[in-house]
């Protein structure tokens, strides 16, 4: 993780971290794609035949659009990449929870935890299913459903850089956005036309995966 993002982390008294920041999601969809489709005319090969889930985690961590099916699907049919997400969401959310695990920002969730109360952390999750999955892993993690007013908390951990303007009572915060192209442009920083919709706060990346980075820009 980058090193100025963890010295702002040491500050904060309350956190409050987006599911798919601290579950990997999208690395749960890719797996089901393969598990489900791997014969499927739409599918590319390198994909089915990753090497190692590394292999994928690299790929999630490179791609410049947000939606994980882009990495999944071949070129002719990329176009329809939106249209299956909505799809795979809404019918096989359960299948697709059963195989996301925590990232590695996770790990720093629970080494916030021991700071005997200091550092308090909640985890924002978009429904019950997944408050249900969060509390499963760990019962004692703070949990909350569809919370947008952060006034109340010192930093906001998300997937997607383009949700910030989603939040309200933005300013003087610090965001953490996931260490992935999508959220960088072409110098490898966070994108700017979104930063400014952050208001007078610090934004910051933080890597999802432990020994599998992208470049920093400057």
């Amino acid at each position: 993780m980058g090193g100025d993002s963890l010295s702002a982390i040491n500050y904060s008294t309350s956190n409050i971290l987006e599911f798919e920041s601290v579950m990997d999601v999208d690395l749960a969809i890719v797996q089901f794609m393969v598990n489900k489709y791997a014969k499927s005319k739409y599918i590319r090969p390198n994909v089915i035949k990753a090497s190692s889930e590394n292999v994928l985690k690299n790929l999630l961590l490179y791609r410049e659009n947000v939606n994980p099916l882009t990495i999944v699907l071949k070129e002719d049919y990329i176009d329809s990449a939106d249209d299956m997400l909505k799809d795979l969401n809404k019918t096989y959310e359960k299948e697709i929870l059963e195989l996301a695990k925590p990232n590695d920002v996770f790990r720093y969730v629970k080494n916030m935890e021991e700071t005997d109360g200091i550092i308090i952390n909640t985890i924002n999750c978009r429904n019950t299913q997944q408050k249900q999955l969060i509390n499963t892993i760990d019962k004692d993690i703070r949990t909350c459903v569809d919370k947008f007013d952060i006034s109340d908390y010192s930093c906001l951990f998300i997937k997607d850089i383009c949700t910030i303007p989603f939040y309200r009572n933005l300013g003087g915060k610090y965001i953490f956005i996931l260490n992935c192209k999508y959220n960088l442009d072409e110098n490898y920083v966070p994108k700017v036309g979104i930063m400014l919709a952050g208001g007078w706060n610090k934004i910051r990346t933080i890597d999802p995966y432990i020994g599998l980075i992208i470049p920093k820009g400057k």
